[in-house]
């Protein structure tokens, strides 16, 4: 059940057979794109994954499209695109709907939004990216990440392997990123897994062969069977009954969430990424960041 009243916004005339919404997604692992008027957007399949996957309490109605924060229209008769958005990217984040009767599309929202109009969609999110002092991209690295091939099985000598055959085949590979598996549990950052020697040595043979060294961390999950939550489990997130909150299903298990309001989770965490600097990492994936919402 979604609490907040929708305010209904403006009606824009569509041509329903041309026309597009692009809905921007909640969060890193929330679906964004721009569909067809008789598309079926991407919406969850269970509980576990609106948790997630999706903003938290937001049950869209059958036949509406919905952006967090930000919803396009193309409406596909050769007038302008509109685009509506946060007033202040910074602050609260409106949902936005839209629904089309009878070749007209009904806009609404339920918070201050900001409407914006260019020729295309791409051109009026690039107006507001540029009103909104938002940079150019920089550059990509080329990454070659561990979990593509290993998974959470990978070990210290399938990174020496795959840097060998990096230096063989003169691949031009600029971050060498070690994912999920080299830690103990999720919140056991600076603790190894058994199939792991020495973090540092590792980011020095890959940093040794002209590369940068990357590594993965999902900071605000915690494993309940993690010594992190068995040592501290004062740093978790508490629900409305006074359990543990969960930030849905992994991994096999529950997860629960690192309360980075309690200054000992907070120094934990600054402790984590200051030690990983110092052994040479300077390319972070930080994954899973929606558990810091919840």
């Amino acid at each position: 059940m979604y609490d907040h009243p929708f305010t209904p916004l403006v009606s824009v005339p569509v041509d329903p057979r041309t026309a597009r919404v692009h809905e921007e997604g909640w969060q890193s692992w929330s679906p964004s794109g721009a569909y067809a008027l008789g598309a079926r957007p991407h919406r969850p399949t269970d509980a576990n994954w609106a948790t997630v996957c999706y903003r938290p309490g937001a049950t869209v109605p059958a036949g509406v499209f919905q952006g967090e924060g930000l919803l396009a229209l193309d409406p596909g008769d050769g007038s302008p695109a509109r685009l509506w958005a946060a007033v202040d990217p910074t602050g609260s984040v409106p949902s936005i709907r839209l629904a089309v009767r009878d070749g007209v599309a009904e806009v609404a929202a339920d918070g201050p939004v900001k409407e914006w109009t260019g020729t295309s969609v791409q051109a009026v999110l690039g107006d507001w990216a540029d009103a909104l002092g938002v940079p150019a991209p920089r550059p990509a690295p080329t990454v070659w990440c561990s979990w593509y091939e290993y998974f959470t099985a990978v070990t210290e000598d399938d990174i020496h392997e795959n840097l060998r055959a990096m230096d063989t085949l003169d691949l031009p590979i600029d971050v060498v990123q070690i994912d999920d598996g080299y830690q103990k549990a999720l919140g056991d950052w600076l603790t190894l897994s058994g199939r792991f020697r020495s973090r540092a040595a590792m980011a020095d043979a890959i940093r040794a062969r002209g590369r940068r060294a990357g590594i993965w961390t999902a900071p605000f999950l915690v494993d309940p069977a993690s010594d992190l939550a068995a040592e501290h489990p004062d740093w978790l997130v508490r629900d409305a009954a006074g359990g543990f909150a969960h930030a849905g299903r992994n991994w096999g298990h529950d997860l629960c969430v690192l309360d980075i309001t309690h200054p000992g989770a907070a120094a934990y965490l600054t402790t984590v990424f200051a030690t990983l600097r110092a052994e040479g990492y300077d390319y972070f994936k930080t994954d899973f960041l929606y558990a810091g919402a919840l």
